[in-house]
């Protein structure tokens, strides 16, 4: 199957915006500041619940982890966006998206998982630890302790809560149907996931609208990866909005990438050896992106 047919042409995408909306435009005067919460915590299993009865007790409570993030809160505070950057940290673009999401009337937050921890990014390498545990285990926890924040610390509507996130596997894990969201009370009402690793959710089948957006020349978390799990959840609980973008890498929204740049010691499940991804940003792929996004957020919220 060629991939690339899959992206529609920007002007099919500029018929669904609003006229007043200018890509790329974002407003000087929305800052974010920095707040702390703790990440998210399931309830105890039926197993451990079963144990500590016949102990004679309550079921050990572990603590949870503080986190760190960035509030950027819109005027009506309404609708909220939990943005979860990828495993390079929390960078320019990511503030960015914030401060364009605050101005279109979300309230956003960024998760900064990596520097809570104590790690600038958390790509394999010398962290190989810190990404199995951050990125595979605990980062969907962070993000359901982000909703929490949201919902309970600054008043906005649980229903209306959206999850945005960049590569790993947690946004995509935060809605899967068999996933850990179903241990927690709350629950997101859409996501978009900006080149995630499709090959983690191999069943395709999500509880909330999901706007998935990667590049065919991406190298990290590949096209066809996540066309096989669209493929797989035809006919799930929520439709997946698929688009691939045919001149587009790893990063392809990030501005700060201006060339090529090979990341030679980052964990890579698609190459032999497990190394190495190629991330460039793309003006058009990024521009079109956004408008996408806007418009699935519009109508899902």
């Amino acid at each position: 199957m060629d991939l690339r047919k899959i992206i529609q042409p920007a002007s099919v995408a500029l018929a669904l915006m609003a006229s007043s909306f200018t890509p790329g435009v974002v407003r000087a005067d929305i800052e974010g500041v920095v707040v702390h919460f703790n990440a998210g915590m399931t309830p105890p299993s039926p197993l451990r619940l079963r144990n500590a009865e016949k102990q004679g007790r309550e079921p050990r409570q572990f603590p949870a982890e503080k986190l760190k993030g960035y509030l950027y809160k819109s005027k009506s505070n309404e609708a909220g966006i939990v943005l979860a950057p990828g495993c390079l940290g929390v960078k320019q673009f990511h503030h960015a998206w914030a401060r364009r999401l605050a101005d279109w009337g979300y309230t956003a937050l960024i998760v900064d998982s990596a520097g809570s921890r104590g790690m600038n990014q958390n790509c394999a390498g010398e962290h190989l630890l810190g990404f199995r545990e951050a990125a595979l285990d605990r980062r969907v926890y962070d993000v359901f302790g982000a909703h929490e924040f949201l919902t309970t610390g600054k008043g906005v509507n649980p229903k209306r809560i959206a999850l945005m996130g960049w590569g790993y596997a947690d946004t995509l894990a935060a809605v899967l149907e068999t996933g850990v969201q179903r241990f927690f009370n709350a629950s997101f009402a859409a996501a978009v996931a900006y080149y995630p690793s499709c090959r983690t959710a191999p069943t395709g089948r999500f509880v909330a609208p999901l706007l998935l957006l990667i590049g065919a020349k991406d190298d990290w978390s590949t096209a066809r990866g996540c066309e096989k799990m669209k493929n797989t959840g035809l006919g799930g609980p929520s439709v997946i909005e698929m688009i691939v973008y045919a001149d587009a890498h790893h990063g392809f929204d990030d501005p700060e990438i201006k060339k090529i740049t090979i990341h030679p010691n980052v964990w890579n499940a698609n190459k032999v050896p497990n190394k190495g991804a190629t991330l460039l940003y793309n003006k058009q792929a990024s521009s079109d992106s956004r408008q996408r996004v806007k418009a699935f957020l519009n109508n899902k919220l």
